[in-house]
């Protein structure tokens, strides 16, 4: 039985940082692939079918009809919804939580290996 590398899907808007954690995530044995927008992502989750989609609180304009919108598309069925920013509100969280991401990861004081630390712990051990 062979072990398949986990899969992300990044969505940020800073292209440095973005670059950074796409590094990180691949010297790490990830397979990756990283957005610009969601129309983008869309297109790219079609082919990567991520485990994890990691998006910054940023790129979402309307939390509530962006994930109804990402909940509907077959591609992230199974996909799990990481949400990130260096500072939420506790109301921005609470958004977030209940409009369906599965958590909420504040970046502020996380090294790119401590993010990707933070993601394996998403990842189901039995593939």
């Amino acid at each position: 039985m062979t072990s398949l590398k986990p899969a992300i899907l990044l969505l940020w808007p800073d292209a440095h940082l973005r670059d950074i954690y796409v590094s990180r995530f691949e010297r790490d044995g990830w397979e990756v692939a990283a957005a610009t927008n969601l129309v983008d992502a869309e297109r790219k989750s079609v082919q990567l079918r991520p485990a994890i989609f990691f998006v910054h609180h940023a790129m979402l304009d309307n939390v509530k009809a962006t994930f109804k919108h990402l909940r509907g598309l077959p591609t992230l069925l199974k996909t799990k919804i990481v949400v990130a920013d260096k500072h939420l509100s506790r109301q921005a969280v609470e958004d977030v939580l209940e409009a369906g991401a599965q958590a909420v990861v504040m970046t502020a004081q996380l090294t790119p290996q401590d993010l990707v630390k933070h993601m394996n712990k998403f990842i189901d051990p039995v593939v």
